[in-house]
């Protein structure tokens, strides 16, 4: 089973304990979405794949965050079993951020005082994103581009984003998303820095 669809599976399986939660039925949730019955319990069964916007539109129906559904880091579940397991969920995280703002490409860079590291990146030549974490080194964000940030104390996350303008809808999923690498990529960044000092 590839990894979307051992997502899609989690994210599925997690959006039907919600609903029973909040005991809806089916037929409710699909009516709310405006889509007929069979199409919903199609999603929420596996036999069509989800994607990040209809995932979006259930939480809505659900009054609920994409936090409840999605795995979160350190969760032990199948999906996240080991360490190259968590990097391939984490690029999948990077490259459905690319599709989402329509970006030819993005990095995440981790900063620790005055050092730099490339943490992942997909789409950029070598050559440009050691550029960009040249720059970055510097003190410096380079333009044009989009820049999002999560800073904690002395250490930060900055993803880079190509081109610079970003729908306002995706800015929340980057957000997310910066929380759980900080999480996921923390540790291993940090004591990589101190032995570099």
């Amino acid at each position: 089973m590839g990894k979307k669809r051992l997502i899609n599976e989690y994210v599925r399986k997690k959006l039907q304990k919600l609903r029973q939660e909040k005991r809806l039925s089916a037929a409710e949730v699909a009516h709310r979405l405006g889509v007929p019955r069979t199409s919903y319990v199609s999603m929420e069964t596996g036999a069509y794949n989800l994607k990040l916007d209809h995932v979006y539109r259930i939480l809505a129906v659900l009054d609920a965050d994409i936090m409840d559904v999605w795995p979160q880091p350190g969760e032990r579940t199948e999906l996240e079993v080991s360490r190259s397991h968590h990097l391939a969920i984490q690029r999948f995280r990077l490259n459905e951020v690319l599709s989402l703002s329509n970006s030819e490409g993005g990095v995440l860079l981790a900063r620790y005082g005055s050092k730099v590291s490339v943490v992942m990146s997909s789409g950029l030549s070598d050559y440009f994103v050691d550029r960009l974490a040249y720059y970055l080194q510097d003190g410096e964000l380079y333009k044009p581009g989009g820049w999002f940030r999560l800073n904690g104390g002395v250490s930060g996350y900055y993803l880079y984003l190509r081109p610079e303008t970003v729908p306002k809808h995706v800015h929340a999923v980057i957000e997310h998303y910066l929380t759980i690498w900080a999480c996921f990529f923390d540790s291993a960044v940090l004591r990589k820095a101190s032995n570099d000092r």
